[in-house]
């Protein structure tokens, strides 16, 4: 009975060192079948794509028009106050009330204005950076997917990669990628992104 129950452990012990044996191999081949992966400099890459630069010129532009909006709004209230001073003494009380009432409201529509223009000003540098962000996410995942890449890390300066190989990075290539599309776009006619 003694021996009968050490073959079994024998055999236990066989069965499970081949067990071991089996799932030591399946790691060795998971390990070196590695995954491509390319690293990214995700400033550089943005920093030198000249759709960005692009969007800040027409965005400068646009913020341009709207500080000569207000402007003018400003110098018309500014005029309306100055008229108003030099008139005063002449006025009635009930002109006065009138003219001050008028004043108060321009001014109202001078500080809604303003806020109306910040909260513009917020969502279209929202929407330039977000249709930049997503050609260049586009052409990342393209060159990701044409070029046999598993993964492509983004390097921050925040330091989300500390280091990596030089031969990982793959922002050069990118950059060259991204400019060649946007001049052809820009040739073609399309501008957006």
């Amino acid at each position: 009975m003694q021996k009968e129950y050490l073959n079994r452990i024998s055999l236990l012990a066989v069965i499970l060192s081949g067990f071991a044996f089996a799932i030591a191999i399946v790691a060795l081949v998971v390990v070196f079948d590695y995954e491509k992966i390319g690293v990214v400099r995700t400033a550089d890459l943005i920093a030198e794509y000249s759709g960005i630069e692009d969007a800040r010129i027409a965005f400068a532009s646009q913020k341009e028009k709207w500080q000569r909006e207000f402007n003018t709004l400003q110098s018309d209230y500014q005029k309306s106050l100055e008229k108003l001073d030099a008139e005063w003494t002449g006025l009635t009380k009930s002109e006065q009330q009138k003219r001050s009432d008028t004043i108060a409201a321009q001014k109202q529509n001078l500080i809604g204005y303003t806020q109306v223009l910040n909260e513009q000003a917020g969502e279209e540098e929202d929407r330039a950076i977000e249709k930049v962000m997503s050609h260049i996410n586009e052409c990342v995942r393209r060159y990701a997917e044409e070029h046999g890449y598993d993964v492509i890390y983004g390097a921050t300066v925040e330091g989300s990669i500390l280091y990596s190989k030089e031969a990982l990075d793959i922002t050069d290539e990118l950059i060259k990628i991204l400019n060649t599309e946007y001049e052809t776009r820009i040739a073609d006619g399309r501008t957006s992104g």
